[in-house]
């Protein structure tokens, strides 16, 4: 086993989790991935290894200055965004689905499911207390809130021709406090990927419905690492798969559900 620790905050990693590579967003990327991205591991590799891209700050004294969400690498920025794409993120979600021994789950790349969890995992680290009585991890949470937001109005709009691309990253820069350069990447890359990024915010709601059913039916033996712990076993699925399954598996013990799903 191998631990991260941040102050008193241990994450502990099983082993067969392999390794994440922290390295900068590939240049060709770049003009359409302002922030951060995971290239899980691949769900027919061998290699149980993840890429942990970071587009680079053109400066960080003005990052800092301006508090840019996307170059500003302070404490609280690395934490919520390693809980985004990492853990208890895509990279820990996928590396999960990749064991599973069903083929279409393995092969599933549903993004309201994985977008849906990592955004789930954002606000997760501010509810468990991972930034104590500290005010910045929360307001970069509710900062990122309105990010997603943004993203839900422009996605369609761009869409279908009601927005031109100037207007939308004109909207997106004005919503969000992004730079125009980062507002303009941000809306080519939405743009590229129609239908894609209103998946974060339709996912973690879908996510938290099935939560509030799992509560109900659960009471008082129910608990969130139960629960996620159930959640992972299915793949990266639909939620309207997803949560038929895992409610009608509530009557197995979670042992019986992780074995099946190679967790």
């Amino acid at each position: 086993m191998r631990a991260f620790v941040e102050s008193h905050h241990v994450i502990t990693i099983p082993h067969w989790l392999g390794s994440v590579q922290v390295v900068e967003t590939p240049s060709f990327l770049q003009p359409v991935s302002p922030g951060a991205s995971m290239n899980p591991p691949l769900p027919f590799s061998k290699s149980s290894n993840g890429y942990y891209f970071i587009t680079p700050p053109t400066s960080l004294a003005a990052a800092a200055k301006r508090l840019s969400m996307n170059q500003d690498f302070d404490r609280d920025r690395i934490l919520s965004t390693a809980a985004h794409e990492v853990m208890p993120g895509h990279f820990l979600q996928r590396s999960i689905a990749k064991r599973n021994p069903d083929f279409i789950r393995r092969i599933q790349s549903s993004g309201v499911f994985a977008e849906g969890w990592a955004f789930y995992g954002e606000e997760m680290f501010v509810q468990l207390g991972l930034y104590g009585d500290d005010l910045d991890g929360r307001l970069y949470t509710a900062r990122w809130e309105r990010v997603r937001g943004a993203r839900a109005m422009v996605d369609p709009k761009l869409a279908t021709g009601e927005w031109t691309y100037r207007q939308a990253a004109d909207y997106f820069a004005r919503e969000t406090g992004f730079t125009k350069a980062a507002a303009d990447a941000e809306v080519a890359a939405i743009a590229l990927g129609p239908g894609y990024f209103i998946s974060y915010i339709v996912g973690r709601q879908q996510l938290e419905t099935l939560l509030g059913e799992y509560m109900l039916k659960m009471g008082s033996k129910g608990s969130l690492l139960d629960f996620h712990d159930r959640l992972m076993c299915y793949g990266t699925t639909p939620y309207a798969i997803v949560g038929p399954e895992l409610l009608a598996d509530l009557k197995k013990p979670v042992a019986e559900v992780r074995a099946a799903a190679r967790y």
